[in-house]
């Protein structure tokens, strides 16, 4: 048996491990694009993270590179008025028939 002669500390690494979204690589990137069509809509990161009860930097997050959480898609469809169906299928935003764009 090994006697310690001095003080040792060991702490538990505090890392969380990442989750496997709920969503569809596409239905993910649907959500983005609505996102950010969002944040147009309501003017800022800011003002649409106070509607829907979550921090700036989770929208960004989300609309840029970490995975879209099914909260999130939920939150977004509530305080938009659109359907959730809508939002993962892409069928929102409506792309502009004469440039093609969002």
């Amino acid at each position: 048996m090994t006697i310690l002669r001095e003080r040792q500390v060991w702490r538990k690494a505090n890392v969380q491990p990442a989750r496997p979204s709920p969503l569809s690589r596409d239905e993910q990137e649907n959500v983005r694009k609505a996102l950010r069509v969002l944040q147009v809509r309501f003017g800022s990161w800011g003002e649409m993270a106070k509607l829907m009860g979550v921090s700036p930097i989770t929208l960004q997050q989300a609309a840029r590179q970490k995975p879209v959480s099914a909260a999130i898609v939920v939150l977004a469809a509530k305080v938009s008025k659109i359907p959730v169906e809508d939002l993962l299928s892409g069928a929102w935003p409506k792309p502009c028939p004469v440039c093609g764009r969002t």
